[in-house]
């Protein structure tokens, strides 16, 4: 599911969270994503919300900064692609733009 949710970040050419490194692996309980810039986080959950899925944002000094997508317990395959549709619905209707196609980058890795 991690690797789903991945692969529809980098689709969108967003940047992962944390930077790998000797100390740092990515989580796949939760895969947080940079927020783009312009983008204000409780307007882009907000929109997230509306659909009725919901995500986390960042804490402490990553508050607003990042966003993060839940894959753990009761997730499977239809849950993680809503919510990478809403994710991609609400970064577009904000005014980022794409660079490919998030939906489709997720169901290959799950298909």
């Amino acid at each position: 599911m991690a690797d789903s949710i991945r692969a529809a970040a980098g689709a969108w050419g967003l940047t992962l969270f944390p930077r790998l490194d000797v100390d740092h692996a990515y989580s796949n309980t939760a895969t947080a994503i940079s927020l783009p810039t312009g983008i204000t986080d409780s307007e882009f959950r907000g929109t997230i919300k509306k659909i009725g899925i919901e995500i986390a944002g960042g804490q402490d000094h990553l508050k607003g900064k990042i966003f993060r997508i839940g894959s753990m317990g009761a997730v499977g395959a239809p849950e993680i692609l809503a919510t990478v549709a809403a994710v991609q619905f609400a970064l577009k209707k904000h005014g980022y733009t794409l660079k490919g196609d998030g939906v489709m980058a997720a169901a290959e890795v799950l298909g």
